[in-house]
């Protein structure tokens, strides 16, 4: 969904701060441990890549990639340069590097694939850059070990510069926040990383989060459940460039001098947002809230929309033109006196239904609903109503391109019981009618693409799970799919599952699912009889003695008419049979009906 937005970012100085532990309140206690054993502590000293000594931590780095921190506390080494990996630095001077550059810390930390905390740690009180340049990480492992409680400082603490990193898993959920005060930078560049679970950060002490989560792409929420956010003042790009569609602060409640410049740009795919009535942004200026995007209108209106007493699929409450719009009412007194959250208003709703209470020892079966041609193939794919025992359900039936419904199998409308159900909806090819009214492709038949379309690899539409556009061309040249099958996005929009048949060209045999939109979208084959055809095809077309267009008998070149008896289906498609008797295409890619 998310388009390529290029910013620049002028002026934004980073730096890490640095954590200040006074001589007269003492250190940092480190806890008594058990003994570890020499293997747990220093690995196989034969084949270790280096290892070494970080505060009361014995670490060491094993021939595959994998670094090992053991009980104690972490040095307070605060005179490394910001951005600059503290564990990376430490492999990097174990390895003989005595003052090493950045470059030459990158180099060590490309060394590292994982990291395991293999008893409890002690993070340094200033943690700026402690897994920073870490690049190359798939996984933290037992991070729940780390003792924050002392932190105050969370800088770049994952950061990678070159956002490249492989780090799919980070397990934050155990921090200990309560004592941080900035955080700037401290997901940055983590693109891989799909969930960060901050619903238990206490962010009531934190000051900064300028870019905290900047070039997370693959990130898909953001919760902050009980961030109230009471000292907070710079929030630029907090969240730029980031993948995540749903933030939510509920308990959002900065200082009444707030004023949230720029706290949401960089990105134009937020599509849910949570904001608690102590939210306040300061009149004038601008957290820069994206507007919904325009160009899927068979998705979103390109409204915003107060869920209110509705809910994220069928949203009730005010519309809201842009992202502006939002923001603005937190600006002056009449704010909004409840959390509310705000959705990029949905085309078609999700309705919850209402359901009468059950007897927890019952449980209800399934309906399933079939399509069938009247040969028993299957024209779409099943599906299958579930609900709770006793409730209402209803079986749809499907239009079909060329086929018209000629009777049901089972009970269309009823309840869910206790015993299975099937309803089997059953036609018949209808070349007459071409069908009853604004019908879809049935599966192994041939569509294409009227209008710009995309190809995605669910059926929930995105711009993460778009695999290719195709433009809008001339007749002739539309891309073809065969339908596979049929499915219904979590926002109740019918999609083809297709097959790209396109031969020669770079898509060919690409599968996934399109939109099923007549306007966008209809069958190749004509489905109703055409009084006369005219030849479009650059190379003609031939006439055939039978309708498989196995025996060619004569050719007609581009631009004849051609007299049409009636139409008939072969298999999964049409022919027309002209008034000499033969058969030609009904390909809409190469005769045009003429009346």
């Amino acid at each position: 969904m998310n388009k390529k937005v290029s910013v620049f970012l002028a002026g934004t100085v980073l730096a890490a701060g640095v954590g200040i532990w006074g001589l007269e309140a003492g250190t940092v206690a480190t806890p008594a441990y058990a003994e570890t054993t020499n293997a747990a502590t220093v690995g196989n000293r034969e084949t270790n890549l280096a290892s070494g000594t970080y505060g009361t931590v014995n670490w060491y780095l094993t021939a595959n990639g994998e670094l090992h921190l053991g009980a104690g506390a972490l040095g307070e080494d605060t005179s490394l340069p910001a951005q600059v990996g503290r564990l990376a630095a430490q492999i990097a001077k174990a390895q003989g590097v005595t003052d090493p550059t950045k470059a030459q810390v990158q180099t060590a930390a490309d060394q590292v694939t994982k990291v395991v905390l293999d008893g409890p740690v002690v993070a340094p009180v200033d943690a700026s850059s402690l897994f920073s340049q870490l690049r190359n990480v798939t996984t933290y492992e037992h991070l729940d070990r780390l003792d924050t409680s002392h932190t105050t400082v969370m800088n770049n603490m994952f950061h990678v510069i070159d956002l490249d990193s492989k780090t799919t898993t980070i397990d934050v959920s155990h921090f200990d926040t309560s004592q941080v005060t900035s955080m700037q930078y401290m997901f940055y560049g983590q693109s891989a990383v799909k969930q960060l679970d901050v619903t238990g950060f206490n962010m009531d002490r934190v000051t900064d989060t300028m870019d905290m989560f900047y070039r997370t792409t693959s990130l898909e929420q953001v919760d902050f459940a009980q961030g109230t956010f009471h000292n907070l003042s710079s929030v630029m790009y907090m969240f730029g460039f980031s993948g995540a569609q749903v933030i939510k602060l509920p308990k959002f409640a900065p200082s009444a001098d707030f004023s949230g410049f720029y706290m949401f740009a960089g990105t134009k795919i937020i599509t849910e947002l949570t904001l608690g009535p102590a939210t306040t942004f300061k009149s004038g200026t601008s957290p820069n809230l994206n507007t919904p995007l325009q160009d899927m209108p068979d998705v979103y209106t390109g409204l915003w929309q107060a869920v209110g007493k509705g809910t994220v699929g069928n949203p009730l409450g005010d519309e809201y033109a842009t992202g502006n719009a939002i923001t603005t009412l937190y600006t002056g007194d009449a704010k909004p006196t409840t959390v509310e959250t705000y959705v990029w208003q949905p085309v078609n709703r999700v309705i919850e239904p209402t359901t009468p209470p059950t007897t927890p020892n019952e449980l209800a079966q399934p309906v399933t609903v079939q399509y069938r041609d009247n040969q028993g193939k299957q024209l779409a794919d099943d599906v299958t109503l579930t609900g709770d025992l006793g409730t209402h359900y209803q079986a749809e039936p499907l239009t079909f391109n060329g086929y018209k419904l000629t009777k049901t199998d089972g009970e269309a409308t009823g309840t869910f019981t206790t015993q299975p159900q099937t309803v089997t909806f059953h036609y018949a090819p209808s070349l007459v009618t071409g069908g009853d009214g604004d019908a879809i492709a049935p599966i192994s038949s041939v569509v294409y693409a009227t209008r710009k379309i995309g190809l995605y690899r669910t059926k929930n539409f995105s711009n993460q799970s778009r695999v290719h556009w195709y433009k809008k061309v001339k007749r002739a040249e539309r891309p073809m799919f065969v339908v596979t099958g049929t499915a219904t996005s979590k926002r109740g929009n019918l999609r083809y599952k297709v097959r790209d048949v396109n031969h020669h060209s770079k898509t060919a045999g690409k599968t996934g699912y399109i939109t099923a939109k007549k306007s966008y979208v209809t069958s190749v084959y004509y489905a109703t009889k055409q009084p006369r055809i005219k030849v479009i095809n650059a190379q003609g077309i031939n006439a055939y003695r039978q309708k498989s267009l196995k025996t060619a008998q004569r050719h007609y070149r581009k631009g004849q008419t051609l007299r049409v008896k009636k139409i008939v289906q072969y298999n999964k498609t049409t022919r027309f049979q002209l008034t000499n008797g033969q058969y030609v295409t009904a390909n809409k890619k190469l005769v045009i009906a003429e009346k």
